[in-house]
């Protein structure tokens, strides 16, 4: 019987930064004590602009994809009265745990920042509060999208919505501006 395993030495598995990212996100959101792994004041910023929970916020994952490594840093909101060096210590076991029984790459380095500690209530009220912040900037979107740049309800007769067209600003808001 003829051996059909490939045994080619010109093959190579490599990952995406986004896969060890989304290991470790996913993995930290079972983690007893971690609120949330969070971003720096730039990706909170962009986060504004996502459509929904990315679950690679605030993970920076550096790959050697030559000695199959990954260097990890992110940032993580604690709960407040617990044990921050256990949480740390459970962190590195199962992120190391998953990345590993799902990749041939192990965890070089791993540094965490604790950029908060809450209460379980004050995390939910400041999700709560997100939660209802991105609705409106939803619903502001919608009314802003269906309204013509004069204050006129925008018309479905594409003779009267020549004269205009939507752009985004610096932002990346939805703006009006008048076409010749």
């Amino acid at each position: 019987m003829e051996n059909t395993e490939m045994h080619n030495e010109n093959t190579e598995l490599n990952y995406d930064e986004s896969v060890i990212a989304k290991i470790v996100g996913k993995t930290m959101a079972n983690i007893q004590g971690v609120l949330s792994v969070e971003g720096n004041i730039v990706e909170n910023l962009m986060d504004r602009f996502r459509d929904s929970k990315d679950e690679t916020k605030g993970i920076k994952v550096e790959l050697d994809d030559e000695d199959k490594t990954a260097s990890l840093d992110l940032h993580a909101v604690v709960e407040y009265g617990r044990n921050v060096p256990k949480i740390f210590q459970e962190t590195i076991k199962e992120v190391e745990k998953e990345i590993g029984k799902m990749t041939d790459i192990t965890v070089s380095s791993f540094k965490m920042t604790v950029s908060d500690l809450m209460t379980k209530d004050e995390w939910q009220e400041k999700q709560r509060k997100e939660e209802q912040s991105s609705l409106n900037r939803d619903k502001s979107e919608r009314h802003h999208r269906d309204e013509h740049p004069s204050g006129h309800q925008r018309s479905n007769d594409s003779s009267q919505m020549n004269n205009w067209r939507e752009t985004p600003d610096l932002e990346g808001h939805p703006r009006h501006v008048e076409v010749d």
